[in-house]
């Protein structure tokens, strides 16, 4: 990956233009997650494309509760090869901490669009809260400057008689090459089922890494309660 996507250090509209370019991606994906109900959009590179430069990976993680919330984790990972890219990234994680709001406003507000495409397509109340945002450099091993946008999303999971279905909110998703989904539960339930089946499967998690187009009715993930999860208890008077 080339360097265009972090200049030196030479003026402060440089290091805003870095950071707005950031949040264009990141809006971009918002809006691909949520309203590829409808249209069947992708992970395309946002404002990146104009320095024809793309993140090296977008891993998106959901844990699905019981009720049918989830937590939404989205991570932009950008390789930080030289000390240009490291500066500029130290810069924009400033920018970032001086002022979350600023990009965490803006987030929040194109999810709450795309929450209410998918309600209109589920008939399921859906509402986004809880949006934050972190800048932060990573060794995996090697050293990456990483964006990261968490939110809630309620009413994201059907549920019905203590099954979970994931998927409906996103359906006809498009993964690309450097991307990654990543569905978690809680430890008391179970992979039911699964369409089109992950490319891996953990003990609490299926990930399918791209690129991957997900037809109409996918992705579709069915977590039902484990067969050894404790029931009701019930308690019997001996007398």
């Amino acid at each position: 990956m080339g360097s265009d996507l972090f200049q030196p250090r030479n003026c402060l509209r440089v290091q805003r233009r870095v950071a707005l370019l950031v949040v264009a991606l990141v809006v971009a994906v918002a809006l691909a997650t949520g309203g590829a109900a409808q249209s069947g959009a992708g992970l395309p590179a946002g404002g990146f494309d104009q320095l024809d430069v793309a993140p090296d990976d977008v891993v998106i993680e959901v844990a699905v509760r019981p009720d049918g919330d989830a937590v939404w984790e989205t991570q932009y990972r950008v390789r930080l090869a030289g000390d240009d890219e490291k500066q500029a990234f130290a810069e924009l994680r400033e920018d970032v901490e001086s002022d979350p709001s600023a990009y965490s406003e803006r987030f929040g507000g194109r999810m709450r669009m795309t929450a209410a495409t998918a309600e209109n397509a589920t008939g399921r109340e859906m509402n986004v809260t809880n949006v934050t945002v972190a800048a932060e450099r990573r060794e995996l091993p090697q050293s990456y400057g990483v964006l990261t946008y968490r939110f809630e999303w309620e009413g994201f999971a059907a549920v019905e008689d203590g099954r979970i279905r994931v998927g409906d909110a996103v359906d006809a998703l498009f993964l690309d090459e450097s991307s990654s989904l990543i569905v978690t539960w809680p430890e008391e339930y179970q992979l039911g089922d699964a369409s089109p089946w992950p490319t891996e499967t953990r003990e609490n998690a299926v990930v399918w890494r791209g690129p991957v187009d997900f037809t109409e009715g996918q992705p579709r993930v069915a977590i039902e309660p484990a067969s050894g999860a404790a029931g009701p208890l019930v308690l019997v008077a001996v007398g």
